[in-house]
């Protein structure tokens, strides 16, 4: 039902963007696992279904972030937590699209050995192609808001530094877990020498977007194309600020 209202909402919204924007996706998969929310766990066609669409309407995927401040609208894919059904994904079938993947892992889970993750091995394979970029997602998956200064400083800068250690990668790029944060936190990943941070707040990008809080586009399981393409244009960003909508929906 919730669903349901947040779409009629949106088909009425009567903002429309014509700015770059970044697509939020978690897990891509058809059989389903407890390492995150159903909401986040996509099917492969419903997934392939989206990507082509984003080449049906030219949309470009560029290869670094910087290109999305630019005036021509353009997209980027990322992709939170590092699951591993994205080695076949991201490196043999987006390529074919020619789109460019941007992965948000945590050494914690890496170091886990979970066959759900991304191992060692898959991401030095991964790491060779040069559509596939990979981003930290703090160390552990923490909530950062919560944590005082020290631990704030290991989650952002130690795993910035076990990344490039063990892959011997530049990491330039952060994505605040579970999307949460605050003025502390973005200081921090500042002072860390990171370019961009990610937020998991709905929008889109233009030269005016605060590089440390990028707003992007939230994709859920059962999202039709018709609710994609009013996400793309913007229709959801009022998810963001009308929080009495919010309240009366939940």
């Amino acid at each position: 039902m919730k669903k349901e209202i947040y779409s009629t909402i949106s088909k009425f919204y009567p903002f429309k963007s014509l700015d770059s924007f970044a697509l939020t996706y978690h897990s891509i998969n058809d059989f389903n696992h407890d390492f995150t929310p159903k909401l986040y766990q996509l099917q492969l066609d419903s997934f392939f279904e989206q990507i082509r669409f984003l080449k049906h309407k030219n949309i470009e995927s560029p290869d670094h972030v910087e290109d999305l401040f630019n005036p021509n609208r353009k997209c980027i894919l990322t992709f939170d937590d590092g699951f591993s059904e994205l080695f076949e994904i991201c490196l043999k079938q987006l390529e074919h699209y020619n789109f460019h993947s941007h992965i948000f892992v945590c050494p914690k889970f890496i170091k886990s050995n979970k066959k759900e993750y991304l191992s060692n091995s898959q991401i030095t394979e991964m790491i060779k192609s040069k559509k596939i970029t990979f981003g930290s997602h703090s160390f552990s998956h923490l909530n950062l808001r919560k944590l005082n200064v020290k631990d704030l400083e290991y989650e952002i800068e130690y795993s910035k530094k076990w990344l490039e250690d063990k892959f011997s990668i530049p990491i330039n790029n952060f994505c605040y877990p579970f999307g949460q944060y605050n003025q502390k936190v973005v200081d921090i990943v500042k002072s860390k020498k990171y370019n961009h941070a990610f937020t998991t707040q709905f929008g889109t990008i233009s030269k005016n977007t605060d590089p440390f809080q990028i707003p992007r586009i939230d994709i859920w399981n059962k999202d039709s194309i018709g609710d994609f393409n009013l996400k793309i244009e913007g229709k959801y960003n009022w998810h963001n600020n009308i929080h009495f909508l919010k309240k009366l929906i939940n």
